[in-house]
């Protein structure tokens, strides 16, 4: 009886020795695989943040070369090599000269009307870029 006992004692430890075995085996190979899901996420995640370091530096040159325009215009009409001028009739006739001629003036911005003229090209410049980056970010998903 006791022998029939001890026998019964170390088939189970025995039982119970494999089945512990075993599901430390299962949360190993459930480990293993979440581990590599884990893996393929983070590369994911690294190519997107990538691609979109990649799209951001674009923007910003861009950007950058937007706003060497707008700089180099501003310069030139800081310097009277160009000028802004509007396609305006105006409805009061200058006097005639002493020749009897009427001289014609093109109409001009004033410079408050320049700044804000050059102002206004730079946000559309940088709304034009961001608007670019956000339909590429959106395209990439």
């Amino acid at each position: 009886m006791v022998l029939s006992l001890v026998f019964v004692v170390l088939i189970s430890a025995l039982f119970v020795e494999r089945s512990q075995h075993g599901l430390t085996k299962e949360k190993l190979t459930k480990e293993v695989v979440r581990s590599t899901e884990l893996d393929i996420e983070i590369k994911h995640v690294a190519a997107q943040r990538n691609q979109e370091g990649v799209a951001r530096t674009e923007l910003l040159r861009q950007l950058r070369v937007s706003k060497d325009e707008n700089e180099t215009l501003r310069n030139d009409l800081a310097d009277k090599r160009k000028r802004l001028s509007i396609g305006a009739v105006c409805p009061r006739v200058p006097e005639a000269s002493s020749a009897g001629r009427v001289e014609a003036v093109a109409a001009t911005l004033d410079a408050r009307a320049e700044r804000s003229y050059l102002r206004l090209r730079e946000l559309i410049a940088e709304n034009e870029a961001w608007v670019g980056m956000c339909f590429k970010t959106v395209n990439a998903q």
